[in-house]
């Protein structure tokens, strides 16, 4: 059976065996801040169990979760195994936009300066949406009705500009304005 990730079309059993080695992210984290990832659903001994498992289990007569269900039968209450809805990674991300809002505010300031990054990005529209922010005691992020596609789009254009506004700069100069730790 062939499962279609990231616009690639690989089998899903090379897939789960792939994910299995350390990825760039946790060897950044231990590198740069010392911090060990931690991924339960890496656990050695779980993937080794799913990967003896037939791929066609995993969504058995065209049921997701099929397999999840029919282990967990009697273990969890019945309300859980019949959950049809999908959870949400990051949903309290509106809390930590939030708290960050100020480094957002002196980033877009950096950012406007930049010759480079007011050529490629839309920092107009950055600024309006930084400036409809409500305070988070008037419900923030949240209360501007903001969705995954805001939040996306704060994070790729903020990452894009910092890129743009360091390279501007060149590598042998020091940021003069370091991102907050």
């Amino acid at each position: 059976m062939l499962s279609h990730i990231g616009g690639m079309v690989r089998d899903g059993h090379a897939f789960r065996l792939g994910m299995l080695g350390e990825n760039g992210t946790s060897i950044a984290l231990r590198r740069v801040h010392g911090m060990e990832a931690r991924d339960p659903t890496a656990d050695r001994r779980l993937m080794e169990l799913c990967l003896t498992i037939p791929e066609d289990q995993f969504l058995h007569d065209g049921e997701p979760r099929a397999l999840a269900r029919r282990v967990m039968a009697g273990l969890v209450p019945d309300e859980i195994i019949q959950e049809r809805r999908s959870g949400r990674q990051s949903a309290d991300w509106h809390r930590h936009y939030d708290i960050a809002r100020g480094d957002f505010l002196a980033e877009l300031s950096r950012m406007e300066a930049s010759p480079l990054a007011r050529q490629i990005l839309d920092l107009p529209r950055l600024r309006r949406i930084i400036d409809a922010w409500p305070a988070p005691e008037a419900g923030g992020a949240a209360a501007a009705g903001w969705d995954e596609t805001t939040q996306v789009l704060l994070t790729q254009a903020f990452g894009a500009g910092i890129f743009l506004r360091r390279f501007e700069r060149g590598n042998a100069a020091p940021d003069p304005d370091p991102l907050p730790r």
